[in-house]
């Protein structure tokens, strides 16, 4: 072995591992948004209340730890939140830079057509 191997696997084992946690992050990131479209659809149509679409959405995330889950109507809009912290993903990102995924999505509640 050479010195300038030795001296470059750390480094190349580093960016190999921040690559691995922004992929990560990413695919959590696109999970998170998903949920909260559904849970949002699902209030705006009256299929669920707001407390069983956040039970909902704490039981899809439940093994991800420090999840937060919220869902609230204001002003004929349902609003749902989901937040985690990057140390439930990722084993390097949290050392570079403490931070939290967030995913919110807002839909018009819908008139009920009954009438």
């Amino acid at each position: 072995m050479t010195v300038e191997y030795v001296m470059w696997v750390p480094v190349i084992f580093f960016i190999f591992g921040i690559t691995v946690d922004a992929t990560m992050l990413m695919q959590k990131q696109s999970q998170f948004f998903v949920a909260a479209r559904d849970a949002s659809r699902q209030v705006a149509v009256g299929a669920l209340s707001e407390g069983e679409a956040e039970t909902q959405l704490a039981e899809r995330f439940a093994s991800v730890g420090g999840i937060s889950a919220r869902v609230q109507t204001t002003g004929g809009f349902v609003t749902s939140t989901l937040s985690a912290p990057f140390s439930a993903f990722t084993l390097f990102a949290d050392a570079i830079k403490d931070g939290t995924i967030v995913a919110e999505v807002s839909m018009l509640v819908e008139a009920d057509d009954a009438g």
